[in-house]
């Protein structure tokens, strides 16, 4: 049994290894270029470009063997955390998002949702941001040179409003041609905090387990037509 185990792992070993390399694909006629970096320390990097556009992914592989591997990126549209806020003297549903680290929310929001209804469009709250910006500018002058540098890190935060009293069920929230549903707990919420670390490039490619499959010189996504080549050293 020992040494069937020892067999396996060491075939998975020499899977990886036959694996890691540079893989590229190219179409002249669209001006599109997609590059997939397996390393051999379990990092990959994934690059696309079209035209202006350009993204890239890092995250962890990791060998299933008969050349296939599995792809998990470091950022992940779960990544957010919610605070539900009563708030008797206000009216409408006001959210204010926040990142939670520089450059780890969204680059820009396109739209904003209640209850998944595209005409409860939330509202930007100018007024709102620009005090929340002061108040953030105040902390950063009364602390010391840690706390600041911290309190740099992060993005500023950006208020928006629906106008109107509406129970809160759920927020859509539309970036970079991602969606994400995000559920409310408190039907009564009428103020929420959102704190996110979506990745702030409007290209970035989700993944979660997904699975990519080698075969010869040639790797390509599961279910997908395109194949990348392994480029020669």
């Amino acid at each position: 049994m020992k040494q069937l185990s020892t067999l396996w792992l060491s075939m998975l070993v020499f899977s990886a290894f036959a694996q890691t390399g540079q893989y590229q694909y190219a179409n002249k006629s669209t001006g599109t270029t997609i590059g997939l970096h397996l390393r051999a320390d379990g990092v990959f990097i994934y690059e696309y470009e079209q035209d202006w556009a350009r993204a890239t992914t890092q995250g962890k592989w990791r060998p299933l063997g008969s050349g296939r591997v599995i792809l998990t990126s470091d950022y992940q549209l779960t990544d957010y955390t919610l605070e539900e806020i009563e708030d008797s003297t206000y009216e409408g549903v006001q959210l204010l998002l926040q990142g939670g680290g520089k450059g780890q929310s969204p680059a820009t929001v396109q739209q904003l949702y209640l209850n998944e209804d595209e005409t409860a469009r939330f509202l930007p709250d100018g007024e709102t941001s620009l005090q929340l910006l002061e108040a953030r500018r105040r902390v950063i002058n009364g602390v010391d040179a840690a706390q600041r540098d911290s309190i740099e890190q992060t993005d500023p935060p950006r208020c928006y409003h629906y106008p109107s009293p509406k129970i809160a069920e759920s927020v859509t929230l539309v970036f970079g041609q991602q969606e994400v549903l995000i559920p409310i707990k408190n039907p009564k919420a009428t103020r929420l905090v959102l704190t996110t670390r979506f990745s702030p490039q409007s290209g970035y490619k989700y993944m979660k387990e997904q699975e990519f499959i080698k075969k010869g010189d040639y790797i390509s996504e599961a279910g997908k037509a395109i194949k990348l080549k392994k480029r020669k050293r």
